[in-house]
């Protein structure tokens, strides 16, 4: 108890079809499979019983022609089935299926699948040509080619070649027809359009005999003849259907000459010449119709009016339709003004969209800012109306917008250039350093002034480094007074003084000149003593 036990090789004989996957055991977290090698804990009798897994063998699918074959499935355990999909080309119809096993043995295919066999399985078809449905493609061919239905003889051709087609097939060729639907479709369409064209037609000729009749009429006259005419339209005008009547289209000359007639009938049986000239000016006013700004229309208008103004002062208290003269005037006036007005708006928005279209690329100058200036002043200048019609009325607020950015990135980049410019000034006026409060001051006022800059001014200082050193120099002086024995870049004690033979320098360790051979070498130890000392700060 406690030990632990490793799970062998297995040598027990495999189903048929399957191969050993491992070993399956009982542990305290339920029943686990475990490879060959991996250990158990022994806490009781155990029992390790084999685990056998399907083996997939492949669906070996050959290459075809004239049409596909396809498997649900790329491998498939011995027993289970394999569903076999087959896609014949157009006009190609399956001739044979076979499955074979691994030995070449046939395998049995019921309704499109078969059941896989040990080790696998093969899959082969053969494709024929299919004359029944070439015939039938031939006549679905037609029937696509028949397209919209139009009543015109190259659409009744296309149908009739197509049911013709059609007739002359076996009925197992008209099964394979898909779209026999739309053939009888097309053929009810065009029997329907046919219908309303010959009604319409029919229509047409009733209509043209009616307004053929109301032009016959001519001026209206307070005659028998004239009457006659009238009434003869009329009654061939109700006589007609309201499909039909809707087809005259001078119907409103029948009602104003019925109209006329009435006011010259009137005017006639009154007996009096001034109600015939009357009636002669309201008809103009009548004939005048809905008023419109055309010069026909204006025509009719000045017609009218010249006809009124002949008449007597009897006569025009006849017109009893004066008013809808002085109506057409005024409206006429109304649009004449409309149109007017239109015209001029148009003219100033065009002069506006041309000022904008001349900004082209905005840049920071003043000769883009007179534009952009001309442009907006302009534009605000316009009413309402003028400015829905400027059709480039975002590219002026764009440019605005675009040439405020620039001038606001050129404004920043000139104060941060005064502001460089100003530490600049700063650092130069530094000067020789020295060890001085003048001095100090100096480099303090420059160095606080460029700390105060922002990343991009900073940037801008072309001598900062002139600043930094002056700050070392500083600070190198100030240490020198502090201890009188400090070197600098610049002591004195390395001048020569007014004793000192010219051209020697005086040693920075010992502060004596050394010449000749032996001078040279102690020159040189005392050069390495002061390198040392200075490094280590021991001035």
């Amino acid at each position: 108890p406690g030990g632990s036990f490793a799970l062998p090789a297995c040598d027990f004989t495999a189903p048929a079809g399957r191969t050993f996957g491992g070993w399956s055991v009982e542990t305290d977290v339920g029943t686990v499979v475990a490879g060959v090698g991996d250990t158990i804990t022994v806490d009781g009798d155990k029992t390790a019983a084999a685990v056998w897994e399907f083996i997939q063998y492949p669906v070996n699918v050959e290459e075809t022609r004239y049409g596909t074959v396809t498997a649900d499935k790329e491998t498939a355990a011995m027993g289970e089935t394999v569903i076999l999909t087959v896609t014949p080309e157009l006009s190609f119809r399956l001739a044979s299926l076979t499955v074979t096993d691994e030995n070449g043995g046939e395998v049995e295919v019921v309704d499109g699948s078969f059941i896989m066999p040990i080790g696998g399985a093969t899959v082969s078809a053969v494709f024929e040509l299919d004359p029944d449905v070439v015939n039938a493609n031939l006549v679905k061919d037609l029937i696509d080619a028949i397209g919209e239905v139009e009543y015109t003889n190259e659409c009744a051709n296309r149908i009739d070649a197509a049911r013709t087609a059609y007739d002359a097939l076996t009925d197992g060729q008209k099964e394979l027809v898909d779209n026999y639907a739309a053939l009888t479709s097309s053929e009810d369409c065009y029997a329907a359009l046919k219908a309303a064209a010959e009604q319409a037609a029919a229509d047409q000729a009733a209509a043209d005999a009616v307004e053929a009749l109301i032009d016959a009429i001519g001026k209206v006259e307070y005659t028998d003849g004239s009457k006659a005419k009238i009434d003869e339209a009329r009654d061939a005008y109700d006589a007609l259907t309201d499909a039909q009547k809707a087809l005259v289209e001078n119907y409103d000359e029948l009602q104003d000459a019925e109209a006329a007639y009435a006011y010259l009938k009137a005017e006639a049986e009154a007996s009096q010449a001034d109600h015939a000239a009357a009636t002669a000016v309201k008809v103009m006013i009548y004939d005048i119709g809905e008023v419109e700004y055309t010069d026909a229309c204006k025509a009719k208008i000045d017609e009218a009016i010249e006809a009124y103004d002949t008449l007597t002062d009897t006569q025009k208290a006849l017109v009893t339709n004066y008013e809808i003269l002085t109506e057409a005037v005024a409206r006429y006036d109304e649009l004449k003004a409309a149109a007017d007005q239109a015209a001029a708006d148009q003219e100033a928005a065009d002069t506006v969209i041309g000022l904008i279209n001349e900004i082209g690329t905005v840049e920071y100058t003043d000769g883009c800012k007179a534009k952009i200036d001309a442009a907006s002043d302009a534009f605000e200048a316009l009413t309402e109306a003028q400015k829905a019609l400027i059709t480039n009325e975002q590219t002026l607020r764009n440019a605005i917008a675009q040439y405020n950015e620039l001038k606001a990135a050129a404004d920043q980049a000139a104060a941060d250039q005064e502001a460089a410019d100003t530490v600049i000034g700063l650092i130069n006026e530094i000067g020789t350093v020295e060890y001085t409060d003048g001095c100090k001051a100096k480099i303090d006022a420059a160095s606080d002034a460029f700390e105060a800059l922002t990343e991009a001014q900073k940037a801008l200082v072309t001598n900062e480094q002139t600043l930094r050193d002056a700050m070392d120099r500083y600070n190198e002086l100030k240490a020198a007074a502090e201890d009188p024995g400090t070197p600098t870049d610049e002591d004195p004690t390395e001048q020569p003084g007014p004793d000192a033979p010219q051209g020697e320098s005086l040693c920075k360790w010992c502060g004596e000149p050394h010449t000749g051979f032996l001078g040279k070498i102690v020159a040189f130890f005392h050069a390495i003593l002061y390198f040392f000392a200075h490094l280590f700060g021991r001035r």
